[in-house]
C-alpha cells in the first residue's frame, strides 16, 4: 500500500540543485516544494497525484522536478496511475521547509560565518 510517507520519501531523493550549490543538499519534500499529495484506489492499484511548487516564479527547475519526480514515483510498488503537476500557486516561503532541514541550513550558515570570522 502506497502511503504519503512513501511518496515524500521518494520525492526527497530528487535533490534541488540550488540547495546542493549552497552546500546543504535537500530533497523536494524537505524544501517544502510538495504542495499537495492525493492517493486514491485500493492497495495494488493506487493512483497518486502530486503538485510540486517552486520557490519563486522565475525558477527554471519546475519541469525538471516534475520529470525527476515521475521517474522516482514510478518505482513505487502497487502504482496504477501517476500524475505530477507543477503548481501555479506561488505560496512557498522559507517557513515551508521542514524543521530538520531548517536546522541543518542554520548550522551550515553559522559554521560558514564562523569560518569567515563573521559573528
Amino acid at each position: 500500500m502506497i502511503t504519503e510517507e512513501m511518496v515524500r520519501s521518494a520525492l526527497n531523493a530528487v535533490i534541488d540543485p540550488c540547495s546542493r550549490a549552497a552546500g546543504v543538499p535537500a530533497g523536494l519534500s524537505e524544501l517544502g516544494l510538495i504542495n499537495r499529495i492525493e492517493i486514491t484506489g485500493t492497495p495494488g492499484a493506487q493512483c497518486v497525484q502530486i503538485w510540486i511548487r517552486v520557490t519563486e516564479p522565475g525558477c527554471m527547475m519546475g519541469a525538471a522536478f516534475v520529470t525527476s519526480s515521475r521517474e522516482r514515483l514510478m518505482q513505487l510498488e502497487g502504482l496504477r496511475d501517476l500524475q505530477v503537476f507543477l503548481s501555479t500557486e506561488m505560496d512557498w516561503t522559507p517557513r515551508s521547509m521542514s524543521t530538520s532541514y531548517t536546522a541543518r541550513l542554520n548550522r551550515h550558515r553559522s559554521m560558514r560565518r564562523e569560518s569567515l570570522g563573521d559573528p
